[in-house]
């Protein structure tokens, strides 16, 4: 199952949202118009994009996804995509934090997948804090900086307990334990 619908996903042209520009938020592109990217211009903090690392991440998780969803993190909408794309799960809850990304990239999305999905505008610590609704699977990717990442990934692991059924999924979080490992042998003298 997991190789034919990784074909799906591999093969899928999907829609990509238009360019917008709003207090410090940007998605633009590229100049052949293939690639985009999410970013905070004031901090010059790039929040999302498209290339094949980023495309490859999200379709792992998509792959993993079933039943009523809950994705932590709106960015360019890739995730959902990919879950709508693969077309095992019955409904998204996406918690996004930035009411100018919801605004510009949560009618588009909605327009483009056919699984049922509702954008909430909340951190999404204070949200899994504050829930008593119940998903299957999780998909999570919202961390600013990958050193606060594995500190937030504990936090969501406490609060999404008895909220998340099934797999939990975190960006990143195998690549990021590696490293810390990897970079606390190092010794400085």
């Amino acid at each position: 199952m997991i190789d034919e619908a990784e074909n799906k996903c591999l093969y899928a042209r999907l829609p990509m949202p238009p360019e917008f520009e709003e207090d410090d938020w940007k998605l633009d592109y590229n100049e052949t118009g293939r690639l985009c990217r999410l970013t905070q211009c004031n901090t010059f903090k790039l929040w999302m994009g498209n290339d094949y690392a980023e495309e490859r991440d999200m379709i792992y998780g998509a792959l993993r996804m079933h039943g009523h969803c809950l994705v932590l993190g709106l960015g360019i909408g890739l995730v959902a995509q990919y879950i709508d794309v693969v077309g095992v799960c019955k409904s998204i809850t996406i918690i996004e934090n930035s009411p100018i990304v919801i605004k510009h990239i949560g009618p588009w999305l909605k327009e483009n997948i056919k699984i049922p999905l509702e954008i909430i505008q909340s951190d999404d610590l204070e949200f899994l804090k504050n829930t008593d609704r119940k998903w299957d699977t999780m998909y999570a990717d919202t961390w600013e900086k990958c050193t606060d990442a594995l500190k937030k990934i504990e936090k969501l692991k406490l609060l999404s307990k008895g909220k998340v059924r099934g797999k939990k999924i975190y960006w990143c979080e195998k690549e990021l334990k590696k490293e810390l490992k990897r970079t606390s042998k190092r010794r400085y003298i």
